[in-house]
């Protein structure tokens, strides 16, 4: 059941036309500090949102990891929103839980 529901969100997440008419996403930077952006797949796009700390997170991660397998054509961004955790934590956190994600910051909660 929780692999269904999350599966949901991901596809609300995942490109659709509308995509193309966002001009700009917030200013991001990736796990090492690096200013980063997120690029549309053309088979699709999902971001999520993501915190090193939450149970919920980590507990999707192994679905998170199914999806990804599932569907390898889509791009995959994990967002993790804020100032409370350092790069270390959230490389950490990708490691273990959401490998093959592009992992970006978002310091000012832009989004």
């Amino acid at each position: 059941m929780r692999k269904r529901a999350l599966l949901l969100v991901l596809i609300a997440f995942i490109s659709t036309p509308g995509w193309a008419q966002i001009k700009s996403f917030p200013k991001l930077t990736d796990t090492l500090g690096q200013p980063a952006a997120i690029v549309p797949g053309k088979a699709g796009t999902a971001i999520i949102f993501l915190s090193p700390e939450c149970p919920l997170c980590k507990n999707y991660g192994p679905a998170l990891q199914e999806i990804r397998a599932k569907f390898p054509d889509i791009k995959y961004y994990g967002v993790v929103p804020g100032k409370a955790y350092t790069t270390q934590q959230i490389s950490n956190y990708a490691r273990q839980y959401v490998t093959g994600y592009t992992i970006l910051t978002d310091k000012k909660c832009s989004w």
